[in-house]
């Protein structure tokens, strides 16, 4: 059951809140997420953590935790920096299908990578 994976196997070493995050966004669980970790009031996440989780929602391309992480409390508009904006384009230009067809074009042309970024 996730649930019992979620707080740990062994009640001594429990999952804190944040690997909780992760693990829901990995598996896709965002009713989890919103019903039994954003739930708990002992925890709060801070700006920092949401801002990591909404990075980590967004390369594993899961937009219910977008929206979950938004609604909670990351904000966008702290979260848009250089740093966040050169991490995403980084791990989401080789899934991309734009990315895969300029490759295809630069071999085809022998185009050098540094003029494609």
């Amino acid at each position: 059951h996730l649930l019992d994976l979620s707080s740990g196997i062994n009640a001594e070493w429990p999952l804190r809140p944040g690997r909780q995050m992760r693990l829901a966004i990995t598996w896709g669980h965002a009713r989890v997420a919103k019903e039994f970790i954003f739930s708990r009031k002992e925890y709060k996440f801070s700006s920092g953590e949401l801002n990591s989780l909404l990075l980590f929602s967004i390369i594993k391309q899961r937009t219910a935790f977008v929206k979950l992480l938004i609604d909670y409390g990351a904000d966008v508009r702290a979260f848009v920096t250089q740093t966040h904006l050169t991490r995403l384009y980084n791990e989401l230009r080789s899934s991309t299908g734009g990315y895969r067809l300029l490759q295809e074009k630069r071999k085809k042309k022998k185009v050098p990578t540094a003029t494609l970024r």
